[in-house]
């Protein structure tokens, strides 16, 4: 079994077998489930977290905020009723949104009709996607003068379930690249030889986060932190190991490769 573990938003993602289907994905911290459901019912009407936000005339935050950090078992009433409306023009039931208010659930009549309507139903059930992604040799690039990650030879494709990879990012799939941990750059938050997926196309260190860095020498991992407000645009990059002094650079001279989306731990 492994685990994918995501650092832009501390979730956590386990997956049957040498990466296979999905079998189990834990709650975001700080989360709850009834917020987890709104974000799974958005997501199934096409519509962003601005679009929602101004439909039901709340700002963008606040909205965002049931979803990402409400922390009560149930969404306010006044909420689920404002949205009814708008998830209803886009295919949403009433009564799987008014489930996460605790307001009246389908009744046993409506549950039996949805049961017999999917026995009945021709549809047969849609097989799960597979992408490939290809895992690249950054060792392959040390001291040979190599500044961009996607010139690394690949050594390797996983094939993972395409929403797998969508829990963890919405990039675009041939910008994903998989890498091994090599040094002790950031010893608490990562072990050489780890495996971890980076997003190529994202190389913007606002928000601050890990991210692939060429150093002059090696690929490397480093914590990147954008210094507000400096000109021309400058970053902090930063290291776990005490052992090694933090720096600065210009942004054109930091040569960020992509921002690391999480790890896989096998257990």
């Amino acid at each position: 079994m492994c685990t994918i573990i995501s650092y832009s938003s501390q979730r956590f993602f386990r997956i049957d077998g040498p990466c296979g289907k999905i079998a189990h994905l834990d709650r975001m911290k700080g989360t709850s489930k009834g917020g987890m459901g709104l974000k799974r019912l958005r997501e199934r009407t096409g519509m962003s977290v601005r679009e929602v936000a101004a439909a039901i005339g709340r700002p963008t935050s606040t909205y965002a905020s049931y979803e990402n950090k409400y922390k009560k078992r149930f969404l306010p009433a006044d909420l689920i009723l404002a949205l009814l409306p708008v998830f209803a023009a886009r295919g949403v039931e009433a009564d799987e949104l008014r489930a996460l208010g605790g307001l009246a659930g389908p009744s046993e009549s409506t549950r039996k009709t949805r049961r017999l309507n999917q026995i009945n139903s021709p549809s047969v059930e849609k097989p799960t996607s597979i992408t490939s992604i290809a895992e690249v040799d950054v060792r392959a690039a040390m001291g040979a003068g190599s500044q961009d990650m996607n010139d690394t030879r690949i050594v390797n494709r996983w094939s993972l379930p395409t929403e797998f990879v969508r829990i963890a990012t919405n990039a675009s799939l041939e910008n994903i690249r998989i890498i091994t941990v090599v040094g002790d750059s950031m010893p608490v938050t990562f072990r050489p030889y780890d495996k971890v997926m980076v997003d190529t196309e994202d190389r913007t260190p606002s928000p601050p986060g890990i991210f692939v860095v060429w150093d002059g020498l090696n690929l490397v991992l480093k914590r990147v932190e954008y210094i507000a407000h400096s000109e021309p645009p400058r970053v902090r990059i930063l290291s776990e190991n005490p052992e090694y002094q933090p720096y600065e650079r210009v942004v054109e001279e930091a040569y960020i490769q992509g921002r690391v989306l999480g790890k896989w731990l096998w257990t």
